[in-house]
């Protein structure tokens, strides 16, 4: 099938962007020098891209990774990253979702790819299309780790189903980000922080852009530091850094 994404992985590509749109492919060296630095801080291997839609985020890990898993429910999306990556011995892509038990929920589908779609019924009910739903197979971070290894970065951005995702984590990690949107799930965001602290010594740090370039503090929080400033927040997104403790 024709990929619209694979003209964009290429050198061709990013020759084209530097000869025409000098600023745009600035934002994406930017992009991939802090998913760089991130992913070395903590070991370089193998990186979960939980909610990978078709690719975006894959393409620039696998510049700075050994790895990448991605996990992504929807059949149009998954065409897309197999017809993308299919070719790659360093990508893998697993055809579900990531919750707090394995087994099958119910997957809300705004449109084909859309990065809109998800598993929060919360969240689906907020958006002004119409959704179709099915039922999709569901792994925990946990049974992701036992088939591919500890991560050293795990990325969700999974709508409104990050917290589900946590609760299906149960041990040590290195990294990991997660989306929120604030104004809408500030609770589940500060439940996500809680339950993050709870399960290992580690600080946080945050981005108000997309893609990230930098973080907004200039030091690693405490979980407590985290949570007053999201209990705080007027803005509607983030995109919140946990590290295990001992991480330079």
């Amino acid at each position: 099938m024709i990929n619209p994404y694979r003209l964009n992985d290429s050198a061709f590509y990013r020759l084209y962007l530097r000869l025409r749109h000098p600023q745009h492919l600035q934002q994406k060296l930017r992009e991939q020098a802090f998913y760089a630095q991130l992913i070395a801080a903590n070991g370089g291997g193998t990186v979960f891209d939980i909610g990978a839609n078709c690719g975006q985020k894959a393409a620039q890990f696998r510049g700075c990774a050994r790895r990448v898993i991605c996990v992504e429910p929807d059949p149009s999306a998954i065409e897309q990253l197999r017809a993308r990556f299919g070719h790659r011995n360093d990508v893998a892509i697993v055809h579900g979702g990531v919750g707090a038990e394995a087994g099958q929920a119910t997957f809300y589908r705004l449109g084909p790819a859309s990065p809109l779609n998800t598993f929060s019924r919360q969240w689906s009910d907020a958006q002004a299309g119409a959704s179709t739903e099915s039922s999709v197979a569901i792994v925990t971070l946990d049974q992701l780790i036992a088939s591919h290894g500890l991560p050293s970065y795990i990325k969700i951005d999974v709508e409104g189903y990050e917290l589900e995702a946590l609760q299906g984590l149960h041990q040590p990690i290195r990294a990991l980000s997660f989306e929120c949107n604030l104004q809408q799930f500030r609770q589940q965001t500060l439940d996500c922080i809680a339950r993050l602290a709870s399960l290992q010594p580690g600080l946080f740090n945050h981005c108000l852009s997309e893609p990230p370039s930098g973080f907004a503090s200039d030091r690693w929080l405490t979980a407590d530091e985290m949570i007053a400033i999201v209990a705080e927040a007027d803005h509607d997104y983030a995109e919140i850094y946990f590290q295990a403790s001992g991480v330079s």
